[in-house]
């Protein structure tokens, strides 16, 4: 157990640190947008992430699972899988990329806004790069070398700040939304390359050619590895796939659902900058720990093999954490909302949606674990039908729910779906493992935690402003104090029970010293 649990955290940690650190910059850098182009200039940024976020997802979650898990079986084939994905990754980018150029003022149409035409050409001139990326980062996750994926997360970030802000400066006259959302768009699409030289210099400078093969007779030829590297990253890629697309059909569908609730076009886009393009992505923040773990868990469960104990202890300690972590995430978020909203994005008034949207975070954090557990387990088919559902019923509560309560019937609509594929996951995952869910278990502490945040933040919220005395850093500092001490409190058992193996394996060494000697 202590092995296990180790050899996840110590990669998720390394991959968590470079994430946090990139969603942190990033987070500042949305808030210096928020600042000049408003809600209503978000949200039409907004609408161009589901098409690059859609890439990303599928190469992600199709080639980078796929090419961990090959590697971490094995390693000694390594650069020769890797050789095969970056050809696959490289030739399939370059035909997707051709498809979304030529298509993209008709995606920009069917997504509600003409004006994002040539943000959508930008972001098909960096799609090879992404097919790039992903085969070396599962590459490099496939190896436990989780450094190079975090670097690339860093540098990534910091070269879209940089270009974004230094484009976005030097056209400072410019009051058009449209020309900000491109400049921007090209910010994205230079951080893309720069997160593609983190990886690929490493993988250069590591050797020339693949060396010779462990086992030739049982690795396939070039032409049945690059079958066997399509036909395992087709399910989970096309579970993203349908999932972005989904989520693509919902985007442009909630400013229109908004507006046939009695918004206007500007205050429906406006809506849709506040939820999706700046409330969840900071309710999302901290699900960067639950994200890494879904990316180390893929290799460290296939390395499992046939061991069915090994497998289902980690399968175990991925959804305690992430389950840990949606409760004390859900509670301060929606016990200091108000003060989260003032630290983050003051000018915003988006308190109230960060309240309205926290409950997310109890299922969405372990449906980002799930992922890459389901993937690992070869269940991407099962993840990919829970997906469909998940997103066609948000699609179809969208449609009724946020024309009739606006706002609120859409948080309420992301909540019901969240809850939805979460549990449908687990449910699969239960079935396949064996694991005796210990669901009442692993949750009926953190919800006890969570309820006691929630009834005392009122008055912590008190002495905590009077403290502070409006200091947003004290604030911020005191609040991260709270989430702290209770995520210590919600995983006091698995504490207890990392402490009790570590026990064990070091008196069995000791005692195994005492008979050598």
């Amino acid at each position: 157990m202590k092995k296990a649990l180790f050899g996840l955290l110590k990669g998720t940690l390394i991959l968590t640190v470079g994430g946090m650190i990139a969603r942190v910059m990033g987070f500042f850098f949305k808030l210096y947008l928020t600042g000049k182009i408003g809600a209503e200039g978000i949200g039409l940024i907004q609408l161009t992430m589901p098409i690059s976020a859609l890439v990303q997802a599928v190469y992600s979650g199709g080639l980078t699972g796929t090419v961990s898990s090959m590697v971490a079986a094995k390693p000694q084939d390594s650069r020769f899988i890797a050789g095969r994905a970056l050809a696959l990754g490289t030739v399939t980018g370059i035909f997707a990329g051709a498809g979304m150029w030529m298509c993209g003022p008709l995606l920009a149409r069917l997504l509600g806004d003409p004006r994002i035409a040539d943000c959508i050409r930008v972001i098909a001139l960096s799609v090879p790069l992404t097919g790039v990326g992903a085969a070396l980062k599962g590459y490099y996750i496939g190896l436990q070398q989780m450094r190079f994926p975090a670097a690339s997360q860093m540098l990534e970030q910091v070269a879209r700040i940089a270009v974004s802000c230094g484009l976005v400066v030097y056209f400072a006259e410019s009051e058009s939304l449209e020309t900000i959302a491109l400049l921007c768009t090209l910010g994205t699409a230079c951080g893309e390359l720069a997160g593609l030289c983190a990886v690929a210099l490493p993988y250069i400078a590591g050797g020339r050619r693949p060396g010779p093969r462990g086992i030739a007779e049982a690795t396939p030829s070039y032409s049945g590895l690059t079958s066997a590297l399509m036909l395992r990253s087709m399910p989970a890629a096309a579970g993203k796939l349908a999932a972005s697309l989904l989520t693509v059909a919902e985007t442009a569908l909630i400013p229109w659902a908004l507006a046939a609730g009695g918004m206007s076009r500007a205050q429906g886009l406006a809506t849709l900058g506040r939820v999706e393009g700046i409330t969840v992505p900071l309710i999302m923040l901290p699900g960067m720990l639950c994200t890494s773990l879904s990316t180390v868990a893929v290799p460290a469960i296939a390395s499992a093999g046939s061991d069915r104990q090994q497998r289902q202890e980690k399968v175990e300690i991925c959804l305690q954490i992430s389950i840990i972590m949606g409760f004390v995430m859900a509670a301060v978020f929606r016990g200091y909302a108000e003060l989260v909203a003032y630290v983050t994005y003051p000018s915003s008034n988006i308190g109230g949606v960060i309240y309205g949207l926290a409950p997310c975070c109890i299922f969405a954090y372990p449906m980002l674990t799930l992922t890459g557990t389901m993937q690992a387990l070869r269940l991407q088919k099962k993840q990919l039908l829970n997906t469909i559902f998940g997103y066609c019923l948000r699609i179809v509560l969208v449609c009724i729910l946020a024309q009739r309560y606006g706002a609120n019937g859409y948080m309420l609509t992301m909540i019901i779906s969240y809850a939805c594929i979460c549990l449908l996951n687990i449910f699969r995952v239960t079935a396949y493992t064996n694991l005796k869910m210990k669901l009442a278990s692993w949750c009926w502490w953190p919800a006890l935690c969570y309820l006691a945040v929630v009834v005392t933040a009122p008055w912590l919220s008190a002495i905590i402003s009077t403290i502070a005395e409006g200091s947003r850093l004290a604030i911020l500092a005191m609040v991260a104090l709270v989430g702290g001490v209770t995520f210590l409190l919600a995983s006091a058992g698995l504490l207890f029970r990392l402490i009790r193996s570590w026990s064990e394996v070091a008196l069995d060494n000791g005692q195994t010293k005492t008979v050598n000697t």
